[in-house]
């Protein structure tokens, strides 16, 4: 089994790998303007990345371990695994809804104003 049988596997996750880099680079470009939120999303970003190699990683060694060795523990552990890739992707949407909706200014409050009162008009009809 070669290092390159890995990359077709990989290939069908690089729309989720091109996101994770693209939310790196934003954060690291825009970690001045909000800093808390460049924060979080840095680290959701990388811990998604992380999860999606480690998922794909996993899934590679025992489709092609339990095909090699001809048993079914190996899709029993792949299920309690896959799991763990499934919290990694979890918590990066986790940290990724903290930076959009926390530390964020509240609207000013607009002090209640009463209503307008009009005179009637005096050939209006009633």
């Amino acid at each position: 089994m070669s290092s390159l049988s890995y990359l077709p596997m990989m290939i069908s996750k690089l729309p989720m790998v091109a996101i994770c880099v693209a939310g790196i680079i934003l954060s690291m470009l825009l970690w001045a303007r909000c800093p808390r939120a460049a924060l979080l999303t840095l680290i959701a970003s990388a811990v998604m990345l992380a999860g999606v190699f480690m998922q794909t990683a996993i899934t590679f060694r025992l489709i092609y371990g339990a095909a090699s060795r001809g048993n079914s523990a190996g899709m029993m552990l792949w299920s309690v695994l896959s799991s763990v890739g499934g919290l990694f992707s979890f918590a990066g949407w986790v940290l990724l809804l903290i930076a959009v909706f926390t530390g964020r200014a509240r609207p000013a409050k607009v002090p209640y104003a009463e209503p307008v009162q009009h005179a009637p008009r005096p050939n209006a009809p009633l």
